[in-house]
């Protein structure tokens, strides 16, 4: 047995599921990448009608890029790399991406670091939405008290 050669060194499991990951996300990078220079051979021949034709497909990769995260994460539930990549990667998807992810967690990795970190970002999100809608919906009340007092001044 040679002792240097035959070493092998591995990672943790949750290492070996982000390499996984970031090699799926560099198919999304390449393409993404491909499209950002195709948008700027495109200026600056003046053919603002592809450039905005490449920048949609380019916002089309970005959602697919945080679908695949969100699926990726779910079917990593049982380890931590699914609320650690939710919050590094996704932290700001809609309220309902980052909930779906936390209720399959295993309720060890919602124990971990990263769980609990995700289960007080859903919380706060949850919280201050709900707020921030019952402040929009507030201030829309007065607006629309405000204009019927005004309407009807200025109608009779």
């Amino acid at each position: 047995k040679k002792f240097g050669n035959d070493v092998k060194i591995s990672g943790s499991t949750n290492q070996e599921k982000l390499e996984e990951y970031k090699l799926l996300m560099q198919r999304f990078s390449n393409r993404n990448l491909d499209l950002i220079q195709a948008e700027f051979e495109a200026r600056q021949k003046g053919n603002d009608s592809l450039a905005g034709q490449l920048k949609m497909q380019q916002e089309k990769i970005l959602a697919s890029k945080y679908l695949a995260t969100v699926n990726y994460a779910v079917q990593q539930k049982k380890h931590e790399i699914a609320p650690y990549l939710m919050l590094s990667e996704v932290y700001d998807a809609n309220l309902k991406y980052l909930d779906t992810v936390y209720k399959t967690l295993d309720p060890q990795v919602k124990e971990s670091k990263y769980g609990k970190e995700l289960t007080q970002c859903v919380y706060l999100i949850d919280k201050f939405s709900t707020a921030f809608f019952k402040l929009i919906v507030d201030i829309l009340k007065v607006a629309f008290r405000i204009f019927n007092v005004f309407s009807i001044n200025l109608f009779n």
